[in-house]
């Protein structure tokens, strides 16, 4: 943990959001080991609450901040850390996961504004695409589609229904969708998909199967029946080159167990973790498919290659079973990876919950919880809102700070 908080200076002064007279201003502090977990604390310091769309700097670490959106209850926030809520330009923004969700133009502050808003949205799990900044991609009932926002135009890309494979068994069985629970995603390109489907109430809402899908062939590569002892499973979704269905359970036994990857064809499983928390998909330096994500068996944010063999990279030592030395327990975290995006684009900054593209250079952010150090008039961190910021925000009940991994630092070999 405080590794983790002590990194987060040194590391902002890379990506800082003014120019070089900020960077001189931030001073680097010396991390002597970060997998130790003995280092410089540097608790949150209580703030009020800033106005929207006033540019204001954390108190601790003098980094550039921006509350830009307003809230009344969860509306105002963005889905899940794991999940970009900016287009690929960022001219828009993806919020309100309440009933509908909305886009806005992010051209003036609050972005929420009334006159900001572009559409309504009528999609489940909707994630932009990599390249059109118009485009909405998601599901709904059995069918994958496709929104313009622009237009307001609907395509219905797949519905797997009336497919030769899918369809007898979706007539077949009590299901009532398809799902990637929310995090999972498809390849960065969208080319591969991984789905649940998922059984009605006359079966508790249970997986019964999982499915891979081939969009550019149109071809379904993989059916699993999900055994009965299989079905305690929260998210499934493609790794972002596709070579990989990734899948998160929490079954004692059985070819899906903790973090387990399959080929596309969904007939060989393997264990990566039994055990793993917060955690999100990405690419190393070399272009190796990994995951970053919270050990909480044995206190270590990893990054774990996606691989039958290669081993795991320790990267920061934090404190989820054990106690730290100082009697601190009790951390947790947010894993995001902005590699989903394939613009090319100049080096832009904008901000959110979800990680920062500073240089062209891609980061893993960490969102760090540990303790209550709420700023005034915080009261909860599903009401914080979106912020801009050249650290990540850690600006709501309990968010202390954070810290960007490059991956170029890390090895998978």
């Amino acid at each position: 943990m405080k590794a983790c908080l002590a990194l987060l200076t040194a590391i902002a002064t890379h990506c800082a959001v003014a120019g070089e007279s900020d960077l001189r201003a931030l001073a680097f502090v010396q991390v002597p080991n970060p997998l130790s977990g003995v280092n410089p604390t540097h608790p949150l310091i209580p703030r009020p609450l800033p106005a929207v769309g006033e540019p204001f700097r954390d108190s601790r670490f003098q980094t550039h901040q921006v509350r830009a959106t307003t809230t009344d209850g969860i509306r105002g926030r963005h889905e899940y850390s794991r999940h970009d809520p900016f287009n690929s330009s960022q001219s828009m923004i993806l919020l309100d996961p309440v009933e509908l969700w909305s886009v806005y133009r992010t051209n003036s502050y609050p972005y929420n504004q009334p006159s900001n808003l572009v559409r309504v949205v009528h999609l489940e799990e909707p994630r932009w695409d990599p390249v059109d900044p118009n485009l909405i991609w998601g599901v709904q009932d059995f069918s994958v589609r496709r929104i313009d926002v622009s237009t307001g135009q609907t395509t219905v890309i797949k519905d797997f229904a009336l497919d030769p494979t899918m369809g007898p068994i979706i007539s077949a069985n009590p299901v009532y969708r398809i799902t990637m629970k929310d995090e999972g995603e498809s390849s960065r390109d969208k080319r591969y998909w991984a789905f649940f489907l998922q059984g009605n109430d006359q079966v508790s809402y249970e997986p019964l199967f999982i499915f891979t899908w081939d969009r550019q062939t149109d071809t379904v590569l993989g059916i699993y029946p999900i055994p009965a002892n299989e079905r305690e499973l929260d998210w499934v979704g493609m790794s972002v080159l596709g070579n990989w269905v990734v899948i998160l359970g929490a079954n004692p036994s059985g070819n899906i167990q903790g973090l387990t990857i399959a080929n596309r064809e969904l007939t060989s499983f393997h264990i990566l973790r039994q055990s793993i928390g917060h955690s999100d998909v990405g690419l190393d330096v070399a272009g190796n498919e990994v995951v970053v994500g919270q050990n909480a068996g044995n206190d270590y944010v990893e990054m774990i290659p996606l691989s039958t063999s290669a081993q795991a990279v320790p990267v920061v030592r934090l404190y989820y079973d054990n106690g730290s030395p100082d009697g601190r327990r009790g951390s947790a975290l947010h894993v995001a990876s902005r590699q989903r995006s394939i613009v090319a684009r100049p080096a832009r900054r904008r901000r959110t919950g979800t990680g920062t593209r500073c240089g062209g250079r891609w980061w893993v952010a960490v969102l760090i919880v540990s303790g209550r150090y709420p700023i005034t008039g915080k009261r909860s961190r599903r009401a914080a809102g979106v912020w801009r910021t050249d650290s990540i925000n850690g600006s709501g009940e309990g968010w202390t700070s954070s810290l960007r991994i490059r991956t170029s630092d890390t090895k998978t070999s």
